[in-house]
This record gives structure tokens, C-alpha cells and sequence, in this order.
């Protein structure tokens, strides 16, 4: 597990274009690629190089599934 906990914010790209969740987001489901940021309520943020993943929004949970290069500092 790389991270557990809120989030303001999670931002990624599937094959149609970039995407922000947010609270209260409609559930859905989707493959992402290239990177993974999460902004965390302090808005510190996050961020991970990804090949592929799976991406599970549901009830106002995310879980992600990955398959990590490596993390970025910002």
C-alpha cells in the first residue's frame, strides 16, 4: 500500500483525457496511465509515475490499483 487516508483531490489520464476526482464524485470505473496525483487536504501533493492501473470510484471511496515506475517529489 503507497497511500491510505482523504484526499482533496485525485488527477489522472485515461485513454479519452486527463480527469480530477472529487468529493462526492459519481461512481465509475477506469484504466489510467502515465501518473497518479493525489492532493492531500493539507493540498500537499503526491505524485507517482505509472505504466497501467485501475482506478475504482465508488460511494465516495477511490481505490487504486497500480503498477508503480517509481515516485516523484514536487
Amino acid at each position: 500500500m503507497i497511500f491510505s487516508g482523504e484526499v482533496r483531490s485525485i488527477t489522472s489520464k485515461n485513454a479519452v483525457s486527463v480527469f480530477d476526482v472529487l468529493p462526492q464524485h459519481a461512481n465509475f470505473i477506469t484504466l489510467i496511465e502515465e501518473n497518479l496525483v493525489i492532493i492531500k487536504p493539507n493540498r500537499q501533493r503526491q505524485v507517482l509515475e505509472i505504466k497501467t492501473g485501475l482506478l475504482k470510484v465508488w460511494e465516495n471511496q477511490a481505490n487504486v490499483f497500480l503498477d508503480v515506475l517509481s515516485p516523484i517529489k514536487v
